[in-house]
């Protein structure tokens, strides 16, 4: 049996599954699916067709400020 912490720790992460799951957003990785079983769990995500924004950075090295800012933008949008 589950210790109380676990459970706790297992309950808050079901949530926060939960709650990806159910965002929608331009910006933001979809959570297709998820699965789990005693040991782990597996979260199937949505592809990242141009990579990620540490991938973008490291290519490019330096942004001008308009690039940063409509990064920015398009980040919190």
């Amino acid at each position: 049996m589950p210790s109380s912490r676990a459970a706790s720790m297992f309950e808050r992460l079901d949530a926060e599954i939960t709650i990806h799951h159910q965002v929608k957003h331009p910006n933001i990785v979809e959570l297709l699916n998820y699965f789990y079983d005693d040991k782990c769990v597996y979260l199937i995500l949505g592809l990242c067709s141009h990579g990620d924004l540490e991938r973008y950075l490291k290519e490019k090295q330096t942004l001008s400020e308009s690039e940063s800012m409509q990064k920015k933008i398009d980040f919190l949008v």
